[in-house]
Protein backbone atom coordinates (compact mmCIF):
# COMPACT_ATOMS: atom_id res chain seq x y z
CA UNK A 1 0.00 0.00 0.00
CA UNK A 2 1.57 3.23 -1.25
CA UNK A 3 1.23 5.88 1.17
CA UNK A 4 -0.86 8.65 -0.39
CA UNK A 5 -0.33 11.46 2.03
CA UNK A 6 -1.38 15.39 0.83
CA UNK A 7 0.92 17.82 2.08
CA UNK A 8 1.25 21.09 0.69
CA UNK A 9 4.05 23.19 0.53
CA UNK A 10 4.23 26.72 0.83
CA UNK A 11 6.74 29.53 -0.55
CA UNK A 12 7.41 32.23 1.50
CA UNK A 13 9.39 34.00 -0.23
CA UNK A 14 6.20 35.70 -2.51
CA UNK A 15 4.77 36.56 0.88
CA UNK A 16 7.89 38.05 2.38
CA UNK A 17 8.13 40.11 -0.97
CA UNK A 18 4.60 41.69 -0.49
CA UNK A 19 5.42 42.38 2.85
CA UNK A 20 8.35 44.24 1.89
CA UNK A 21 7.00 46.53 -1.01
CA UNK A 22 3.86 47.14 1.40
CA UNK A 23 6.73 48.41 3.99
CA UNK A 24 8.66 50.49 1.79
CA UNK A 25 5.59 51.57 0.08
CA UNK A 26 4.21 52.89 3.48
CA UNK A 27 7.76 54.43 4.22
CA UNK A 28 8.42 55.80 1.41
CA UNK A 29 4.76 58.05 1.42
CA UNK A 30 5.60 58.95 4.68
CA UNK A 31 8.94 60.12 4.01
CA UNK A 32 7.20 62.13 0.41
CA UNK A 33 4.82 63.81 2.73
CA UNK A 34 7.15 64.77 5.38
CA UNK A 35 9.20 66.69 2.46
CA UNK A 36 6.26 68.20 0.86
CA UNK A 37 3.25 67.45 2.82
CA UNK A 38 0.98 67.76 -0.06
CA UNK A 39 -2.39 66.33 1.53
CA UNK A 40 -3.06 66.75 5.62
CA UNK A 41 -1.77 64.15 7.82
CA UNK A 42 -5.02 62.86 8.55
CA UNK A 43 -5.10 61.73 5.00
CA UNK A 44 -2.12 60.14 4.82
CA UNK A 45 -2.18 58.11 8.53
CA UNK A 46 -5.75 56.86 6.45
CA UNK A 47 -3.57 55.39 3.48
CA UNK A 48 -0.62 53.75 5.84
CA UNK A 49 -3.43 52.07 7.89
CA UNK A 50 -5.05 50.93 4.34
CA UNK A 51 -1.53 49.51 3.31
CA UNK A 52 -0.89 47.78 7.16
CA UNK A 53 -4.23 46.05 6.46
CA UNK A 54 -3.39 43.69 3.60
CA UNK A 55 0.27 43.41 5.66
CA UNK A 56 -2.01 42.02 8.87
CA UNK A 57 -3.99 39.99 6.44
CA UNK A 58 -1.25 37.79 4.94
CA UNK A 59 0.58 37.60 8.27
CA UNK A 60 -2.43 36.16 9.89
CA UNK A 61 -3.45 33.95 6.83
CA UNK A 62 -0.45 32.20 5.82
CA UNK A 63 2.14 33.10 8.73
CA UNK A 64 -0.41 32.35 11.67
CA UNK A 65 -2.23 29.89 9.74
CA UNK A 66 -5.21 30.80 9.97
CA UNK A 67 -6.06 29.57 6.21
CA UNK A 68 -6.78 25.83 7.60
CA UNK A 69 -8.64 26.93 11.51
CA UNK A 70 -12.22 27.19 12.21
CA UNK A 71 -14.07 30.62 11.45
CA UNK A 72 -14.36 30.69 15.32
CA UNK A 73 -10.43 31.08 15.86
CA UNK A 74 -10.69 33.96 13.40
CA UNK A 75 -12.88 35.54 14.48
CA UNK A 76 -10.80 35.81 17.72
CA UNK A 77 -8.13 36.47 16.46
CA UNK A 78 -9.86 39.46 14.17
CA UNK A 79 -11.63 40.90 17.60
CA UNK A 80 -8.80 43.27 18.52
CA UNK A 81 -8.46 44.83 15.14
CA UNK A 82 -12.55 45.27 14.81
CA UNK A 83 -11.96 47.36 18.53
CA UNK A 84 -8.83 49.02 17.52
CA UNK A 85 -11.11 50.64 15.08
CA UNK A 86 -14.02 51.59 16.86
CA UNK A 87 -11.49 52.82 19.54
CA UNK A 88 -8.99 55.08 17.24
CA UNK A 89 -11.65 56.50 14.72
CA UNK A 90 -13.93 58.61 17.19
CA UNK A 91 -10.41 60.34 18.70
CA UNK A 92 -9.35 60.66 14.74
CA UNK A 93 -12.45 62.61 14.55
CA UNK A 94 -12.50 64.48 17.49
CA UNK A 95 -8.49 65.47 17.33
CA UNK A 96 -9.48 66.73 13.86
CA UNK A 97 -12.39 69.11 15.26
CA UNK A 98 -9.94 70.46 18.01
CA UNK A 99 -7.03 71.45 15.11
CA UNK A 100 -9.77 73.07 13.08
CA UNK A 101 -10.74 75.72 16.49
CA UNK A 102 -8.33 77.84 17.12
CA UNK A 103 -6.81 77.75 20.41
CA UNK A 104 -8.45 80.24 23.23
CA UNK A 105 -5.81 83.01 23.36
CA UNK A 106 -6.61 83.18 19.82
CA UNK A 107 -10.31 83.02 19.84
CA UNK A 108 -10.46 85.65 22.87
CA UNK A 109 -8.03 87.72 20.22
CA UNK A 110 -10.33 87.72 17.62
CA UNK A 111 -13.76 88.41 19.90
CA UNK A 112 -11.13 91.83 21.40
CA UNK A 113 -11.00 92.48 17.48
CA UNK A 114 -14.37 92.90 17.04
CA UNK A 115 -15.65 94.83 19.57
CA UNK A 116 -15.42 98.48 18.23
CA UNK A 117 -12.59 100.15 19.83
CA UNK A 118 -12.90 103.42 22.14
CA UNK A 119 -13.38 106.30 19.96
CA UNK A 120 -9.48 108.33 19.20
CA UNK A 121 -9.18 111.96 20.03
CA UNK A 122 -8.30 114.28 17.21
CA UNK A 123 -4.57 115.09 17.44
CA UNK A 124 -3.79 118.48 17.72
CA UNK A 125 -1.79 119.98 14.84
CA UNK A 126 1.34 122.22 16.88
CA UNK A 127 1.46 124.66 13.79
CA UNK A 128 -2.24 125.53 14.40
CA UNK A 129 -2.28 125.34 17.97
CA UNK A 130 -2.46 128.99 19.74
CA UNK A 131 0.58 130.67 20.17
CA UNK A 132 0.78 130.25 24.05
CA UNK A 133 0.74 126.43 24.10
CA UNK A 134 3.69 126.41 21.77
CA UNK A 135 6.82 126.54 23.65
Amino acid sequence: MAQDSKTHTLRLLPFFMALSALTVGEVGLFELWRSTQFVPKIVVVMIILGLTLPKAAIVMIFFMHLRYEKLVLILIALAPLILVFIAVFPILTDIKTVNARPPTSEREKAAEDQTPAPEKSEEVDESKAPAHNRE
